[in-house]
């Protein structure tokens, strides 16, 4: 998965996605991210189709600072799960879309589909305290079974 600018797989607690650009797509605001890190996540290979040798990533909780934005982009929280692959993380301003209005790659957006199915998970297996690093691993499997929905 390839955001325009912000190269990072990010699903949001709110059921946001963010873009640096947003063709033909609803804004609900815009956020500034900054200061990226990956302190709450552990690095990994990752197998399948098109990573037939493995690819390193990391995976988990990645966090962030929300210095400021318009709207919804107020409310973008500091973490997310993501899968990043080896791709540098995009500082500065960004629109704040609807999940299902999030391009992937150069292809149309994921679809109202594929972001029920991440609904669905996030209701059934979210579990809040991976947001302060416990349990690693159930945020790992998480942010990779959200990879695969995508």
């Amino acid at each position: 998965m390839k955001f325009t600018k912000f190269h990072s797989v990010v699903i949001l607690i709110f059921i946001a996605v963010l873009s640096a650009t947003a063709a033909n797509a609803t804004i609900f605001g815009t956020v500034n991210i900054q200061s990226h890190n990956n302190t709450l996540s552990d690095s990994g290979t990752l197998y399948g189709d098109g990573y037939p040798g493995g690819i390193y990533a990391y995976t988990g909780i990645y966090s962030w600072t929300n210095a400021g934005g318009t709207d919804l982009g107020t409310q973008v929280p500091n973490w997310g799960f993501c899968i990043e692959m080896p791709q540098v993380p995009y500082n500065g301003w960004m629109n704040v879309l609807s999940m299902a209005e999030a391009p992937l790659d150069d292809t149309p957006p994921m679809g109202i589909t594929k972001a029920n199915y991440i609904r669905e998970l996030w209701g059934r297996d979210f579990d809040p305290s991976w947001i302060t690093g416990a349990n690693r691993q159930m945020a790992e499997a998480f942010s990779a079974a959200i990879m695969e929905i995508i």
